[in-house]
């Protein structure tokens, strides 16, 4: 049974075999405990309502979905071009596997994440919005920039741009993932695993110096952005006043509407990609880096995130970065040589 949990003749907590099952279980025990203190019920989604990001919540499940399905298909050709080869075999099937568990896992992960997001304002009702705000102030020439450098695509682009910031950030999860599947498996588990430590970190630290949003000081320059942060402003209120009895009675329309600013996982995460595509030399890196640079101007000039939020989830994405590392370390050398293909 230790054999099958942690790798054999290697100790520490990072010898784990199974380190996204344990951070779906680990964050699933924060959430029983969050319950229990604030009587907030578990909510699955209405998969009817388009919430407040303008997408069904079946889309990133079925972008999930789709992506599996590719997996599968890859490893399969890989197998009937092995046949005969017990390692190759073996191989495959370890592969398939884990293609399944990544999309379970993450899946779990994130509904834990939006049940936990959405319960925040019971957890911990306070706001550091005013102290977050003081800073933007401090750097208002920055933040200027950044209303210019929007300004300047909007004038060339039309209003479709206010959909960019969601769609562009869906899109570097799930090229990035297709990619190394294709390209490098290695690379693939190094972004898998660092993704979903910070999708599993995020509602925790949502938690520690909540902050609703600088559209609270001002309207931003995004109009869709606008009209979901005031309804999930309302939400919030409504929460604070009604409890978890309103959650139970609505949560399944609004799951993703629950407001968090402080850290910017949009940032964060965007991040991991950047740096994977880095650190393998993909050619996705021109692309990405043009992208991540709109998502940083977006995430402040549609009012999104204070300044500080940035830097913040880049801190918490150099965090999973480093802890994704070191386990793909260990499970790269205790692997055996037929498996690192």
């Amino acid at each position: 049974m230790s054999d099958f949990l942690f790798y054999p003749g290697r100790k520490g907590f990072f010898a784990f075999r199974y380190p996204e099952v344990a951070t779906a279980l680990i964050l699933l025990a924060f959430a029983i405990v969050f319950s229990f203190q604030t009587g907030a019920p578990f909510i699955v989604p209405d998969p009817e309502n388009t919430g407040f990001i303008g997408l069904r919540y079946s889309f990133p499940l079925g972008m999930g979905a789709i992506w599996l399905g590719i997996s599968f298909l890859v490893y399969k050709r890989r197998q009937m071009r092995g046949e005969g080869d017990a390692d190759i075999a073996a191989r495959n099937k370890h592969h398939a596997i884990q293609a399944l568990l990544y999309f379970v896992t993450f899946s779990a992960v994130m509904w834990l994440h939006f049940n936990i997001k959405l319960w925040g304002p019971l957890i911990n009702p306070r706001r550091y919005d005013q102290f977050y705000q003081c800073i933007d102030e401090a750097l208002a020439p920055i933040l200027d920039l950044a209303f210019e450098a929007r300004d300047w695509v909007a004038m060339r682009t039309g209003d479709h741009v206010d959909s960019w910031y969601l769609l562009t950030f869906a899109f570097m999860f799930f090229i990035s993932f297709a990619w190394h599947l294709f390209r490098n498996r290695e690379a693939l588990r190094n972004v898998f695993l660092a993704i979903l430590f910070i999708e599993a970190l995020g509602p925790l630290s949502y938690l520690i110096a909540p902050a609703a949003g600088p559209f609270l000081y001002g309207n931003g320059q995004n109009l869709v952005a606008l009209i979901n942060e005031q309804a999930m402003w309302e939400i919030r209120g409504l929460i604070l006043q009604q409890g978890p009895d309103w959650i139970a009675a609505y949560g399944d329309r609004y799951l993703s509407a629950g407001l968090a600013a402080m850290p910017s996982l949009h940032a964060g995460a965007s991040y991991i990609f950047v740096h994977y595509a880095a650190k393998y030399r993909t050619p996705l890196l021109p692309a990405y880096l043009v992208m991540y640079g709109w998502i940083l101007i977006e995430a402040v000039a549609s009012k999104w995130h204070y300044l500080i939020d940035l830097p913040a989830g880049i801190a918490l994405a150099l965090f999973c970065i480093w802890l994704s590392n070191r386990f793909c370390q260990v499970e790269q050398e205790a692997r055996p040589e037929s498996f690192r293909a």
